[in-house]
């Protein structure tokens, strides 16, 4: 029997547009870009800030 979380599944749906709808609003949509580069380097941002400054600001306090 397959399990309700299993992969692929809405749940993991849900999970990818929540995350984009997040990134559009807080990053593409927030200002006019210039070309392709300058959105990739703040997307590059954005990713490292949520994996690394976010956490430390977590576990901090």
């Amino acid at each position: 029997m397959a399990s309700v979380r299993s992969a692929g599944d809405s749940y993991d749906n849900v999970l990818a547009k929540s995350i984009n709808r997040l990134y559009k609003a807080e990053v593409t949509h927030r200002q006019s870009w210039k070309n392709r580069q300058d959105v990739e380097l703040a997307t590059l941002d954005r990713v490292y800030g949520f994996n690394n400054r976010r956490l430390l600001a977590c576990a901090t306090g």
